[in-house]
């Protein structure tokens, strides 16, 4: 009746892969389910900081996208795992223009690196869902009518092709739970990475990138946060480090964080001054070792190299008895100081991400 009879064997071949693509999706979709339930969508706030018992210290971190998911991997914005332009490069393999030291499947200590094609080049959502994996991206697009791309490509004359993240004061809410107390637009390690970029127990990561903040935007008594490490599983509700903007005792800072738990008060490792950081590149470097008895080093320079924020500890707590430590980049920021944040449009730009199991990265994923 409807001619499949007259199709070759490969028709056939074709349509039994697509019924077990079918199957894959159902059970991904249930491993989500799980997964955003862990993830602290509405588990309650995490812990106020040290040197600020009195405020609280930002919302529970949910994840996954409530529909809004980038292109899968077999649509045609979607890249294969390590190739480039969907040139079909397996799992593992060496990445082609630019955009891949190592696929996400290469093996311990080789670099991943995630870049942006710029302006004009290949979809920005389908790039990151081919180093970072399905789902990894939490955008409010639809929170606009007609729907707005909160992650795009662009290019300047000093670092090249980068990727600028949107958010909207007064449009964009938490895109997991639909909250109006905060909004994101972050990317993230996820259960559909590669093992190789999850932080297991007793694992080492460097990770290194740049970003740059717009030079009009502010922050309230409420956080922002632009990077976090955080556990996948066990006491996750609360991030253990970030690098976070906020106004503090009437003064802006940005200031990198750490919190040993959910419950407990999180430690201001080191601050600079909010007008110090914005509308220049700044390059971080993070070193963890994630283990009850952890190291972290993290390092923030200017464009000419002079170092405006660091922290370097032995010995700290940088496990939850979770499954893995993930990172996390791009706005994430509470509202309920929003008199304090500007009406407008507000960007914040990323470049040049580098993932490395280990100490030593084999790339700074810089591109020419």
């Amino acid at each position: 009746m409807f001619g499949i009879e007259s199709h070759s064997w490969l028709t056939r071949v074709d349509l039994l892969v697509t019924a077990l693509a079918v199957a894959a999706c159902v059970t991904t979709g249930e491993i989500d389910s799980q997964e955003r339930a862990n993830d602290g969508g509405a588990s309650g706030d995490p812990a106020p900081r040290t040197s600020d018992a009195g405020k609280a210290g930002g919302r529970p971190i949910g994840t996954g996208g409530m529909g809004n998911h980038p292109p899968g991997p077999g649509s045609d914005a979607a890249t294969e795992v390590g190739g480039a332009s969907g040139q079909g490069g397996q799992a593992g393999d060496t990445g082609s223009g630019g955009n891949n030291a190592a696929g996400a499947g290469g093996a311990g200590g080789a670099t991943v690196c995630l870049n942006s094609d710029g302006a004009g080049g290949r979809d920005p959502y389908g790039i990151i869902s081919s180093v970072l994996g399905f789902d990894s991206i939490e955008y409010p697009d639809n929170d606009h009518s007609p729907p707005f791309r909160h992650i795009r490509g662009d290019t300047d004359s000093e670092v090249g092709n980068h990727f600028v993240f949107f958010m909207h004061r007064d449009i964009d809410k938490d895109p997991v739970t639909n909250a109006v107390d905060r909004q994101r637009c972050e990317i993230k390690v996820f259960y559909t990475s590669s093992s190789a970029l999850r932080g297991v127990e007793g694992s080492t990561f460097t990770y290194t990138w740049r970003f740059k903040i717009n030079p009009e935007m502010t922050v309230s008594g409420d956080f922002t946060h632009f990077f976090q490490l955080k556990s996948e599983g066990g006491d996750d509700s609360a991030p253990i480090v970030t690098i976070t903007g906020e106004d503090v005792s009437g003064s802006d800072h940005l200031e990198l964080r750490h919190s040993a738990s959910s419950t407990g008060s999180a430690d201001t490792l080191d601050q600079t001054s909010w007008s110090a950081v914005r509308g220049i590149w700044l390059e971080v470097e993070v070193h963890a070792t994630f283990a009850d008895s952890g190291s972290l080093s993290m390092k923030v320079k200017k464009p000419d190299g002079s170092v405006i924020l660091s922290t370097s500890k032995t010995k700290i707590d940088l496990w939850r008895a979770g499954t893995y430590i993930r990172p996390k980049w791009g706005i994430y920021r509470g509202l309920t100081d929003k008199k304090n944040l500007r009406a407008q449009e507000e960007t914040v730009r990323f470049a040049n991400f580098a993932i490395t199991r280990g100490a030593t990265p084999s790339s700074d994923c810089k591109t020419p």
